[in-house]
């Protein structure tokens, strides 16, 4: 996977087809994985944050320890045009 490189934009491109999922950064090759269970698609009941989580608590099954200093660009899904 590609590096984050700092004071500069970075690219990250995300997909998930069924319990497939994709990662890449700064187009180099993507990392690839498969969502434990049954479920083929991704329900979100409340809200989805880009960026950080609000209050810096994360779960500790997450890996993540620390969130997004900078900003979101540009957001697209499958059934809404990019913002």
């Amino acid at each position: 996977m590609g590096r984050v490189q700092m004071n500069a934009w970075n690219k990250a491109v995300v997909s998930r087809k069924n319990q497939l999922g994709m990662l890449s950064l700064n187009d180099a090759l993507p990392v690839k994985g498969r969502s434990a269970g049954y479920l083929r698609e991704l329900n979100l009941p409340q809200r989805l944050y880009l960026g950080g989580y609000p209050g810096g608590v994360y779960h500790p099954d997450s890996a993540v320890n620390a969130g997004l200093i900078g900003a979101v660009q540009r957001v697209c899904t499958l059934t809404q045009p990019c913002v």
